[in-house]
C-alpha cells in the first residue's frame, strides 16, 4: 500500500495501522498514530493481531520489518495484511 492510500484510508476509519518498530523507535516518532506491536513480539505471538476487525496496515522504518511481519502473520494464521510501500521513512525525515 501506498503512503496516500494509507492516509486516505486512515482518515475514514477503515484501517489499523500498527508500527512494528521496537518500542523506543515507536515512542520517539510515531506520525500516523500507530498501535505498537514490535516484529519481535508478533514473531512469538502472531494471533494477538487477530484482535483487530478492520484492514491491518503494518509499517516500519524502511518497510522490511513489515513486510517480515507480513510473511509471518501470512504463513502463521493465513490471514492477508498490507504492508506501507517504502516504510516511514520518508514522514521521518
Amino acid at each position: 500500500m501506498d503512503l496516500k492510500e494509507l492516509l486516505q484510508k486512515q482518515m475514514q476509519g477503515e484501517i489499523i495501522i500498527i508500527d512494528v518498530r521496537n518500542e523506543d523507535e515507536h515512542k520517539a516518532r510515531n506520525p500516523l498514530s500507530s498501535i505498537n506491536i514490535p516484529l519481535s513480539s508478533i514473531g512469538q505471538n502472531p494471533h494477538q493481531i487477530t484482535q483487530f476487525n478492520k484492514e491491518i496496515v503494518l509499517v516500519c522504518f524502511s518497510g522490511r520489518r513489515s513486510e517480515i511481519a507480513q510473511e509471518t502473520i501470512r504463513n502463521t494464521l493465513g490471514l492477508e495484511v498490507l504492508s506501507l510501500n517504502g516504510g516511514l521513512e520518508m514522514l521521518l525525515k
